[in-house]
């Protein structure tokens, strides 16, 4: 079970720490556990239903209404908010969510929901690349689980792979130049390859560029033979 600190939720949230505890201490909304020192301490669950406190309270909602809510219809609630806002927030937000109960049929859920909204393609860059930069932070101050982390990016990659598969190079011409993507030497998180790459071939025939070689990684000190 992964452990945040105040500072830590309001990293993760956008909610100022002297907020969060106005809301604790006023409507009960979380229940920090203590260690055997008597250090507080928050849980995952904290931090969704801190975060659903959030996005509620930013379309209007009072915090004192969201407090007296259940479980239940809090989940309601914003699913409700989801469906009418045009926001990129809240989609990053549940898949939050569904990462840290590891919940692929969560994921698979609000991804068909956000595609359907936005596109694939501002799916990607408004809502999976700052995902990906949070979850990127959680994981630099040991907030989030090698297990969660892999989950996430495991299905990340794989729509980025089918995204990719969809786009189509035009037929080659002698006159347009021909382009190398990899990973350095001794990399071997592919991640921000296949987002590079994506965004790469939807800009493809405005740059005028056909031939397109994707490596997982390449000695820095190979020199490209004229093929490339």
């Amino acid at each position: 079970m992964n452990r945040y600190s105040i500072k830590d939720l309001e990293k993760l949230c956008g909610i100022k720490a002297h907020t969060i505890r106005i809301w604790e201490s006023r409507y009960q909304t979380l229940s920090p556990k203590r260690t055997d020192t008597n250090i507080r301490y928050y849980t995952d669950v904290d931090v969704k239903r801190i975060m659903n406190f959030g996005l509620l309270n930013q379309h209007g909602f009072k915090i004192s209404s969201v407090a007296k809510m259940s479980d239940e219809e809090l989940k309601e609630t914003v699913e409700s908010i989801l469906k009418s806002s045009n926001g990129h927030t809240a989609y990053i937000n549940l898949f939050l969510g569904a990462m840290l109960d590891l919940d692929e049929g969560k994921f698979q859920e609000v991804f068909i929901d956000a595609e359907s909204k936005f596109g694939f393609e501002e799916t990607v860059v408004e809502i999976f690349y700052p995902l990906l930069n949070k979850i990127g932070v959680m994981w630099r101050v040991d907030k989030v689980s090698p297990a969660q982390e892999h989950f996430i990016s495991n299905l990340v990659r794989t729509k980025l792979i089918a995204g990719i598969d969809t786009l189509q190079l035009n037929e080659e011409s002698s006159n347009q130049q021909k382009v190398v993507m990899y990973l350095p030497e001794h990399e071997m998180h592919e991640l921000g390859l296949l987002f590079y790459s994506f965004l790469f071939l939807i800009l493809i025939d405005k740059l005028f560029v056909v031939s397109f070689y994707l490596f997982l990684t390449l000695n820095i000190h190979l020199k490209l033979q004229d093929e490339f």
